[in-house]
C-alpha cells in the first residue's frame, strides 16, 4: 500500500497527469478509444494534452491504471495476425467447404408472419425503399417485426456445391497469412475512468505542480512525496518536503 501510493504521488508530479485529472474532474467522465484507419485504439484527448504518440499514450494510461489512480473495463477485442501482428489488414473469409472457393451466393429464405410465404430474400425487395410479399402483396412497415429468416444456403460459383455453412478463416493482406481462431492474436482494448474512490486524494494534490514550483523558486529542495525523520526516531511520510539549508518543511495535503 505504501509503495502504490508513493507511486500515485510521484505521477500527481507529472504536468500531464495533473491537466488529466484536472479535465476529468471537470468534464470529462470515461476514457474510450476511437479506431483510427489502421482499426488501432487511439485517445486522442489524451495525445492532445501529452503531446504523447499512440504507443506511449497506452503505457500511460497503463500506469495511471496499474497506480490504481484510473480504473480500466474491458471495452472491445483486436484480431491480429499471428505471423505480422497487424490488425489493420485482417479479413475474414468464408470458403467453399468444398473446393476452397471464395465465391459462394448466399440464399437467405425469408417468412412472412402474415399470409405464410416463404421465398428468398430478394424477392420480397421490389426496390431499396419498399418491402414487398410477392404473394399476398402487403407492402411492410417493418422488415425485422413482419419477416423472419428461417435459413441460409450458399452455393458455390465454381463447383456448384449447395452448403450451409462455409469454412470460415482470416486472411492477413499484410504478410498473406491465412489463420484461423485457434491461432489468431488477440489484444483486449480498455476504456478508463476516474478512480472515485481516490477522489479526495485527487482534489488535494491536484494543486501540487504549483507548491512544488513555488518551493523551488524560494531556493527549496522538494521531495514528492516526501520522508521526514521525527524525534522519536521513526521516519514518517508527507505529500511533499521542502529543504533549504539546515530547514525542514513537511507538508501534508488534507481535505
Amino acid at each position: 500500500m505504501f509503495e502504490e501510493k508513493n507511486f500515485r504521488l510521484k505521477l500527481y508530479g507529472d504536468p500531464s497527469v495533473q491537466t488529466l485529472l484536472s479535465s476529468a474532474l471537470e468534464e470529462i467522465s470515461e476514457l474510450i478509444p476511437v479506431f483510427d484507419e489502421n482499426r488501432m485504439p487511439r485517445f486522442f484527448i489524451i495525445e492532445n494534452i501529452t503531446g504523447k504518440n499512440l504507443i506511449e499514450t497506452l503505457s500511460f494510461l497503463e500506469e495511471l491504471a496499474s497506480s490504481k489512480i484510473l480504473r480500466k473495463e474491458f471495452y472491445e477485442k483486436l484480431v491480429c495476425c499471428p505471423r505480422c501482428n497487424s490488425a489493420s489488414s485482417i479479413f475474414p473469409r468464408y470458403k467453399c467447404p468444398k473446393c476452397g472457393s471464395l465465391e459462394i451466393n448466399i440464399k437467405r429464405m425469408i417468412e412472412h408472419s402474415t399470409c405464410g410465404a416463404i421465398k428468398e430474400e430478394k424477392e420480397f425487395r421490389s426496390d431499396k425503399n419498399r418491402i414487398i410479399c410477392p404473394i399476398c402483396k402487403e407492402e411492410a412497415k417493418g422488415f425485422d417485426a413482419e419477416f423472419k429468416l428461417i435459413g441460409v444456403t450458399c452455393t458455390c460459383a465454381l463447383c456448384n456445391s449447395s452448403f450451409e455453412e462455409p469454412t470460415h478463416t482470416l486472411f492477413c493482406r499484410n504478410c498473406n497469412c491465412e489463420f484461423n481462431f485457434k491461432n489468431a492474436l488477440f489484444i483486449n482494448v480498455y476504456k478508463y475512468y476516474l478512480n472515485k474512490e481516490l477522489l479526495d486524494e485527487i482534489i488535494n494534490v491536484i494543486d501540487l505542480p504549483m507548491l512544488k514550483s513555488a518551493a523551488e523558486n524560494a531556493g527549496f529542495n522538494v521531495q514528492i512525496p516526501g520522508l521526514a525523520l521525527g524525534s522519536s526516531g521513526v521516519t514518517h511520510e508527507f505529500t511533499m518536503t521542502c529543504t533549504k539549508d539546515n530547514l525542514l518543511i513537511a507538508i501534508e495535503l488534507i481535505r
